[in-house]
């Protein structure tokens, strides 16, 4: 259930990569979520995805990015090095 900040952008983006699904604030109940849960752990494709996308990202190096895309702002603000 996201709620806030980043929550519901990164619940969009598991939602795309077939890893989660969602329920919102006001349709929140422990039934649903129990009914969801159950029907996402009988389903095979949940975690074959998550392993697939698990072992994509085991194989990036995020942190490496995201410092390099913020040094690119940084210089392109200050005119380039």
């Amino acid at each position: 259930m996201p709620y806030s900040h980043d929550q519901p952008d990164n619940a969009r983006r598991m939602r795309r990569l077939g890893v989660a699904e969602s329920i919102t604030k006001k349709g929140y109940t422990p039934a649903k979520v129990a009914r969801r849960l159950k029907a996402m752990l009988a389903d095979p494709n949940y975690g074959e995805t998550a392993r697939s996308v698990a072992q994509q990202l085991g194989h990036e190096d995020g942190v490496g990015a995201a410092c390099d895309a913020l040094l690119e702002l940084y210089e392109k603000k200050r005119g380039g090095v």
